[in-house]
């Protein structure tokens, strides 16, 4: 999906393997966001939150950087980590998640 310079496809499609073996959600979006709703299974859409998802996207478009990763905890205690992706042609993030934080003893 990502419009990506060359130089990068490989080290992306390693990075989604790895999530994909881990049986890890993950989802790209690009500059009009249009398909955020599906980063969290659609569950702020079935419980009429969708101005979350708004959010998020302004968050996106506005105030995210480059060379930063910013990690989200929601209301429903889960965690989610996004970025921006390097080199795209067009503005497109990444997030990774829902995933629920547990400390090791």
């Amino acid at each position: 999906m990502a419009d990506i310079k060359p130089g990068y496809n490989k080290e992306l499609d390693f990075f989604k393997s790895l999530l994909d073996n881990f049986n890890i959600h993950y989802q790209e979006f690009n500059s009009n966001a249009s398909n955020l709703s599906g980063f969290d299974y659609e569950l702020r859409e079935s419980l009429g939150l969708q101005a979350q998802y708004e959010e998020l996207r302004l968050f996106w478009q506005k105030y995210a950087n480059h060379n930063r990763i910013y990690k989200i905890t929601d209301s429903f205690f889960c965690t989610y980590y996004f970025f921006l992706l390097p080199e795209t042609n067009t503005r497109t993030g990444f997030i990774v998640g829902p995933i629920i934080d547990s400390e090791v003893e």
